[in-house]
């Protein structure tokens, strides 16, 4: 019968104490009461943790719509220069500023290279264009 009995949602301390630790260690401490011999009752403990995170998460959500409706300009320029920010530190991760210099635009092997490649690539567009407009 226990098993099926809700518990009220945490205080304050409780969730204080609850994120200190894991899950596990607060199934081994006896903090949260299930029985350790059933799958099925480790299974609903946690489902039950999930839910209640799951609710935390669904308020947190609302008292963030509500701080946007009462401030939208204040949370759109604050994240817009968190967002601006991080992505200038993905840039430095991810773009190289090393520039290598090539002539061999058609990445051909080195026998079939000629030294004049953008050149006649140059040549064959002028042409090619000339034909166009004619």
């Amino acid at each position: 019968m226990s098993e099926l009995k809700r518990n009220f949602p945490p205080t304050a301390l409780e969730r204080k104490n609850s994120t200190e630790t894991s899950f596990s260690q607060r199934v081994k401490d006896g903090t949260i009461k299930c029985d350790l011999k059933s799958v099925h009752s480790v299974a609903n403990t946690m489902l039950l943790e999930l839910n209640g995170l799951a609710a935390r998460s669904l308020i947190l959500q609302h008292k963030l719509i509500e701080v946007i409706k009462v401030a939208p300009r204040f949370v759109s320029e604050y994240l817009q220069v968190d967002f601006e920010q991080k992505t200038r530190e993905r840039w430095q991760e991810s773009i190289f500023r090393h520039v290598s210099v090539t002539h061999n635009f058609a990445l051909l092997p080195i026998d079939e290279q000629n030294e004049n490649i953008g050149e006649n690539h140059k040549n064959i567009a002028k042409i090619k264009r000339k034909a166009i407009t004619q």
